[in-house]
């Protein structure tokens, strides 16, 4: 399934929301506008609900389109549903994913953590991963150039004074960080004003 540009519509809620100052975010890596792209998370252990990794990446594909940072996407869904088809004795290459979905580009992201409490009782929602760009037809690494499992990078909320929310608004706290997640890896591949909402202050390892 593949993705045209739609208007800007923003599911952040607003609790979402930090104002900053004008400066300026520099991309780190140029994805070519006319290939194909198509973003893959990898969450092997997991850490997140498919629900989540769904929201995350369209997130990523929402802002990277209204950015023109590419003019087609394949849907996160499709490449999903690819590797869902993985066994244990045949494992899918991440490369045979793009190829068979189409795409020419992956943004392949790896999932490490994602978590509202680092001792469970304190509130600081953090997700970290590691992001790489993958020529699907040569199955070359094309960023980052020095790092062949990728660039770590992290996304968090504000922390908060008491314990960790439970029920429905642990759910919206998750929510907010696989938002924060998606934004910030969009955020690798264009130039921005210092960041509005809170999941594009982010910290990365560069």
């Amino acid at each position: 399934m593949a993705l045209g540009w739609a208007g800007g519509c923003n599911i952040l809620g607003p609790a979402f929301l930090l104002a900053h100052g004008p400066e300026k975010v520099k991309k780190v890596y140029e994805l070519d506008p006319e290939r194909t792209t198509v973003v893959f998370i990898d969450d092997p252990l997991p850490k997140m609900t498919r629900p989540l990794r769904l929201r995350m990446a369209r997130q990523v594909e929402r802002t990277m389109l209204e950015e023109k940072v590419v003019t087609d996407m394949v849907a996160y869904e499709s490449a999903a549903r690819v590797a869902a088809q993985e066994r244990f004795d045949k494992p899918i290459a991440i490369q045979d994913v793009g190829k068979a979905v189409g795409a020419d580009v992956i943004v392949y992201v790896l999932m490490t953590d994602y978590f509202l409490s680092s001792d469970g009782v304190t509130f600081s929602p953090i997700a970290r991963m590691y992001v790489k760009v993958l020529d699907v037809e040569s199955g070359r690494r094309l960023w980052p150039a020095d790092d062949a499992r990728g660039k770590l990078v992290q996304a968090y909320l504000p922390p908060q004074q008491g314990l960790p929310p439970s029920g429905s608004k642990a759910d919206l706290a998750y929510q907010a960080l696989a938002e924060a997640a998606g934004l910030r890896i969009a955020r690798l591949f264009y130039d921005a004003q210092r960041p509005s909402r809170v999941g594009e202050t982010l910290r990365s390892s560069r």
